[in-house]
This record gives structure tokens, C-alpha cells and sequence, in this order.
């Protein structure tokens, strides 16, 4: 049987493309997203006056496994805030969370 809960969680595979050289190189990872209320998804996405994909992903990502992330100085960052806000920085992996997220929300094929 099926619960619907007011807060939930799903995972999907992120699939991106870095620079390696002068080549792009496609890499994935998988994504915990929070499944967001359908208004905060219009307000966030749907509205053109109040559209920030950044601020949706930074209320959107859990946390993300398969990827390292380092800092400045070469440290492995371990602790999930510190991930998420590094990767959120990156132009590389917005585009492709933003995929995942909807594919995921809607429920399209994919490893889940």
C-alpha cells in the first residue's frame, strides 16, 4: 500500500559532463532530493518573477554519494552542507540536478 507523506525523499542519478583536457567527459552521481510542495516549484520554477533554480536546489538537495568533493586546499569536505554548497557553486552540475530533480518528481524512467 501506498503512504503518502507530508515530507519525503527520493533519489536519482545526476548525469553531467566535465572538463577533462579539452574534452568533456560525462560523469553521474546519485542525488537525495526533499520532494518540494507543488507551490514552492511554481513559485521557484514556474514563475518567471520568482524563478532562482539556485535557491530551489539549495532547498531541493539532501545530500549526493559516487562523487568526491574537495576544497581549496585539497581536502576531502565530508559534511553534507559543505558538499551541497560547493556543488551548487559550480555551473558543471546545475543544469543536470535541475534534470534529475523533475525526472525524478515525475517519476520518468531512470535508476531510482
Amino acid at each position: 500500500m501506498f503512504v503518502l507523506r507530508e515530507s519525503s525523499t527520493f533519489d536519482w542519478v545526476v548525469k553531467a559532463k566535465v572538463p577533462q583536457g579539452k574534452k568533456r567527459v560525462g560523469v553521474s552521481f546519485t542525488a537525495t532530493f526533499n520532494l518540494l510542495d507543488q507551490n514552492v516549484v511554481d513559485e521557484m520554477l514556474v514563475n518567471e518573477d520568482t524563478r532562482d533554480p539556485y535557491k530551489f536546489l539549495d532547498m531541493a538537495l539532501v545530500s549526493f554519494t559516487d562523487m568526491d568533493v574537495q576544497d581549496d586546499e585539497g581536502n576531502n569536505v565530508t559534511e553534507d552542507d559543505e558538499r551541497n554548497a560547493i556543488i551548487l557553486k559550480s555551473s558543471l552540475f546545475i543544469d543536470p540536478l535541475m534534470i534529475a530533480y523533475t525526472a525524478g518528481a515525475a517519476g520518468h524512467k531512470g535508476k531510482n
